[in-house]
C-alpha cells in the first residue's frame, strides 16, 4: 500500500472525490463535489483560515482510502478529516498509521 500526499494534481483530486461515490449510493453520499474541489484546490472561501494537507491511499493501483489533515495557525492540534476507506482492516490501519506519521513529523 502507498499513501500519496498531493497538492493540486487533478488525478488525485479526482480520485479523492471519486472514493465516496465508490463506497456509497447517491442517497447516503451527501458531499458537495464543488465545495470539496474548492477545498482541495485551496480556492474555497474558508481556505484562507487553515492549511489542508491532502492524502489518497492505494493498494496496488486501486484507490482504497483518503483523508486530510487540517492545521490552523497558532494551533498545535492536527485535525483528521474527510476520512473514507474501503471496508478492509489492513487499509484502515495503514491509513491511520500514515496520518499519525504525518502529524508526528
Amino acid at each position: 500500500m502507498k499513501c500519496i500526499q498531493f497538492k493540486k494534481e487533478p488525478i488525485y483530486i479526482d480520485d479523492f472525490i471519486k472514493l465516496p461515490k465508490k463506497l456509497y449510493d447517491s442517497k447516503t453520499n451527501t458531499e458537495d463535489e464543488k465545495d470539496i474541489k474548492e477545498l482541495l484546490n485551496e480556492t474555497h472561501t474558508l481556505s484562507k483560515y487553515f492549511k489542508l494537507y491532502k492524502f489518497v491511499i492505494y493498494d496496488e493501483n486501486e484507490l482504497v482510502g483518503r483523508f486530510t489533515i487540517t492545521k490552523y495557525p497558532n494551533d498545535d492540534t492536527a485535525y483528521l478529516g474527510f476520512y473514507e476507506c474501503v471496508n478492509d482492516d489492513k487499509a484502515a490501519r495503514f491509513l491511520f498509521t500514515a496520518a499519525e506519521k504525518f502529524c508526528k513529523k
